[in-house]
């Protein structure tokens, strides 16, 4: 069973994974949309952004989103209309319900990491 530590400050998607490894750990990869949504109310994102980073990308913006693991993801829930890959929207975020959303890497969100038991 994985732990999971929360960080509530905005960083970009790589400051958010170089902070969640510095402590041995990386961006949480949500297995299913209930568990993103768990990480959701866990994280309890601001208001004003109600999103956090996971640990999927697209950094070379081919349609390929892998995780931080190196694994491809072959069905994510993304949510509608999405991915848009619009301006180099190459890292992933997750919203309340689950749903996945592609985002600009620099833009500061709040973060979870998932550390190892």
């Amino acid at each position: 069973m994985s732990t999971y530590r929360k960080n509530n400050t905005g960083a970009g998607w790589t400051a958010a994974r170089s902070s969640c490894q510095a402590d041995g750990a990386d961006l949480i990869i949500p297995e299913t949309p209930a568990e993103a949504t768990a990480v959701f109310a866990f994280v309890a994102p601001a208001s004003n952004s109600p999103y956090y980073w996971i640990g999927v990308a697209d950094p070379e913006n081919d349609g390929s989103w892998t995780t931080v693991l190196g694994q491809l993801v072959a069905f994510p829930p993304w949510g509608p209309m999405q991915p848009t890959n619009a301006g180099g929207d190459d890292s992933v975020l997750a919203g309340s319900t689950g749903r996945w959303y592609d985002w600009g890497s620099g833009a500061p969100q709040e973060f979870a990491c998932e550390c190892p038991p």
